[in-house]
């Protein structure tokens, strides 16, 4: 039997097919052996999900049951706000400053640290620093450049042919 027909015959035990497909399953009950066996055992089995149901009483109405709960909820709330309210007022007024003050202090010490620096002039090599202006002195050149180059594994050595070389 197929999948869409064990569907039907379960919507027929169930109550949600239109008229016409209800006639045509019920047709179909009643000539095939297989379609008559599923129908049986699906009504026997939603009778035994009704009749089986035990009916529980309780002691109050619902909304009696519910409104308890939902009181409890609110007074848990009530009393942790109350908790934290009294946790905060046994901190001193002057526990609650620190923190902005603290701030303050530290903000000072960095722009400090981080200020006591000049602003420096980089020089050339071989310009006498007490020389102030750059362009009206005349550069000593470096007797010897060094320059790595690490990712060809090669180093440059440059000697200045000008100066005297020992």
């Amino acid at each position: 039997m197929e999948l869409e027909t064990q569907l039907s015959i379960q919507a027929l035990v169930d109550g949600e097919l239109s008229e016409a497909k209800k006639r045509e399953i019920e047709q179909l009950v009643a000539t095939d052996a297989e379609a008559k066996a599923l129908h049986t055992e699906l009504s026997n089995t939603v009778a035994a999900l009704c009749e089986g149901e035990l009916e529980r009483a309780l002691p109050e109405s619902r909304d009696f049951f519910w409104s308890k709960i939902a009181e409890g909820i609110e007074l848990s709330d009530r009393r942790e706000v109350r908790e934290t309210a009294r946790s905060g007022a046994g901190v001193a007024w002057w526990k609650r400053l620190l923190v902005p003050i603290g701030a303050a202090v530290g903000l000072v010490l960095a722009f400090t640290v981080f200020q006591t620096k000049g602003p420096q002039v980089v020089r050339p090599i071989g310009v006498d620093p007490s020389v102030e202006s750059v362009a009206d002195t005349e550069l000593k050149l470096p007797q010897s450049l060094i320059f790595d180059m690490y990712q060809q594994d090669a180093t440059v050595i440059w000697l200045n042919s000008e100066t005297d070389v020992n």
